[in-house]
């Protein structure tokens, strides 16, 4: 599945601190990682923002990981593969 802009939310960040963002879809999460996934938003995503992924069809409820924008060259968008955040009840 393909970037879809709506999923994509700044959450906080101002001056030069950089940004954090959130993107909740339904894709799961190694498909969103690709490299090239952000590239839509590449006028948006700063190189350091952090991003929480979050995947709401993973199979045993929704699925978190922290990333961020390792690479933004104004055409290419690439992420960190993340680390995965456990939702325990």
């Amino acid at each position: 599945m393909a970037f879809e802009r709506q999923f994509l939310s700044r959450i906080g960040g101002s001056g030069n601190s950089g940004a954090a963002w959130i993107y909740t879809s339904n894709q799961v999460i190694s498909e969103v990682i690709a490299d090239g996934f952000f590239s839509d938003a590449q006028s948006e995503l700063k190189t350091g923002d952090i991003i929480f992924l979050v995947d709401r069809l993973a199979p045993d409820g929704p699925a978190a990981t922290l990333s961020f924008v390792k690479f933004n060259n104004g055409t290419l968008v690439k992420v960190g593969s993340g680390t995965n955040i456990p939702l325990t009840a």
